[in-house]
């Protein structure tokens, strides 16, 4: 695989005090890039062997910005029938914002026809490896249904970039990311645009159940070249990413036995649906002619399930969602994908920066959320905290870094203010001094950087967060009047190697 990173004029220049002032100066705007509790250990865990993810870049340090405001969602009100969780639950949700996401949960109980369920997941380099998340859409399609693997993006940007069960190789493409700008980009929902000419290819290899239909995403463009899609190297469709001359001209060619449609946004995304023979094992995509600009694809079963679309970006921090990310392009998106759920999952790249933190987060973590609402309004809002980071002190001693609390309470008191729900990963996985106790214990739950966790440590907080999602279901069932739900397969309780290790 061959991919060479374009480097935007957004790139903060590691230059002298005297150099920045003078660019400050000349140029209109300048854009950084930056772009002691015992451990819960869930039972039913598999400790096969697996290969940790290795240590992983940082991001850039993010600009400032000035706190946003913002109102709880529409009909995000607590009822009176609606018990209120402790500031200490690990699931917060007092305003009834994961409603929106359990009644579509419900449907598919229900064994509606035409249920599904869609949750987007926004987050860091632990998502960009598909860790958590690939256990957390396992778990939850194995108990409401699975509706195929969601979205995902068109070439690797970073090696260690995945989706469980896709096996993915390409080559030919220029990409460039949402990380570190802080004005809005090119990019698809993913957060990533690729640019490729002919030749660039991408090929995704199922390992699990095939899907029956996919999406290919992308931008028309002048002169836009096309792309050939087959399924087990048989061609299934052939699509166009040219602009037509006349839509640009804006009807200044039409006749009236040849009207012009209304002209496309040149940042609009297209969506285009490519039915798959049945029992595929392989799509592949290759430009044919021309240069093209994709964001990705989506796979997907026809059938009633939930799908769970995993959108991370290597060294992302919140910025990705309050500034890169237009709101042209989330609510297009949005309105497409139609999210039942919407989980914003950041902060650990930003611990790095506690003035960053102290003055600046809480503005961005606002305008984020504002913007995602005012893109699907109709959607359930979680924010999701950051793991524990740990960091090490004199005699090499491993601590929790102090900005870590700071972002956590900062992110359950935002979460209150604007009616969304909220998961305390920090707490679910130990609390203080958790790196500490995974690093040090067999096996090993973290990586060398105290940051990633390894596939064991990503499932022991996929399996804390399903089984919140699962009593959060419960409570809204039982509020309503409904039937409860059949019961999620647990294994026998098991103990946490962690915990029997410590004892020795």
């Amino acid at each position: 695989m061959k991919i060479k990173i374009q480097v935007g004029p957004t790139a903060f220049p590691i230059k002298t005090a005297l150099a920045v002032a003078t660019i400050a100066v000349s140029l209109t705007a300048w854009h950084w890039r930056v772009g002691k509790t015992s451990a819960v250990y869930p039972s039913g865990l598999d400790w096969h062997s697996l290969s940790a993810v290795g240590d992983l870049p940082w991001l850039h340090r993010p600009a400032s910005t000035k706190a946003v405001t913002h109102a709880p969602a529409k009909g995000a009100v607590g009822t009176a029938a609606q018990a209120q969780q402790p500031p200490d639950a690990l699931l917060i949700d007092n305003a009834g914002s994961l409603d929106k996401f359990y009644a579509s949960l419900a449907k598919l109980d229900a064994h509606s026809a035409r249920a599904d369920a869609t949750v987007v997941h926004f987050g860091d380099s632990p998502t960009t490896a598909d860790l958590i998340t690939g256990d957390v859409r396992q778990q939850l399609q194995q108990r409401f249904g699975d509706a195929g693997p969601g979205f995902n993006l068109i070439a690797k940007p970073w090696a260690w970039y995945q989706h469980r069960d896709i096996d993915e190789t390409d080559k030919g493409w220029k990409f460039t990311t949402a990380v570190g700008l802080m004005r809005e980009g090119q990019f698809g929902i993913g957060g990533v645009g690729f640019d490729g000419g002919k030749d660039a290819s991408a090929r995704y290899k199922f390992s699990g159940t095939s899907p029956d239909s996919m999406q290919l995403i992308w931008k028309n463009q002048t002169g836009g070249g096309s792309v050939s899609i087959s399924a087990d190297d048989t061609e299934v469709a052939t699509v166009s990413t040219a602009t037509p001359i006349d839509q640009l001209l804006q009807g200044a060619l039409a006749t009236p036995e040849t009207p012009v449609a209304k002209p496309v946004a040149a940042t609009a995304s297209q969506f285009r649906t490519i039915q798959l023979p049945a029992g595929t094992k392989t799509v592949s995509l290759k430009v044919t002619d021309g240069n093209v600009h994709l964001y990705g694809v989506i796979f997907q079963r026809n059938q009633p399930g939930l799908t769970y679309d995993s959108i991370g970006l290597n060294g992302a921090s919140i910025t990705v969602l309050s500034r890169a990310i237009s709101k042209d392009m989330m609510k297009q998106s949005f309105a497409h994908l139609h999210p039942d759920l919407i989980v914003i999952n950041y902060g650990t790249n930003e611990a790095g920066f506690a003035s960053f933190i102290g003055k600046q987060y809480e503005g961005e973590l606002r305008m984020a959320i504002a913007r995602v609402h005012e893109a699907a309004p109709d959607a359930s809002i979680l924010l999701m905290s950051p793991m524990d980071r740990g960091e090490r002190g004199a005699g090499n001693a491993i601590t929790t870094m102090d900005t870590i609390p700071k972002i956590v309470d900062i992110q359950r008191r935002v979460a209150a203010d604007t009616g969304c729900a909220f998961f305390n990963t920090f707490q679910a996985m130990g609390g203080d001094g958790t790196m500490q106790r995974w690093y040090e214990g067999k096996p090993r739950l973290v990586g060398g950087d105290l940051i990633h966790p390894t596939p064991q440590g990503a499932k022991i907080v996929a399996t804390s967060f399903v089984g919140e999602i699962q009593k959060g279901y419960a409570r809204y069932k039982s509020r309503n009047g409904l039937q409860p739900p059949a019961a999620m397969p647990v294994a026998a309780q098991a103990s946490s190697p962690i915990s029997e290790n410590s004892k020795r």
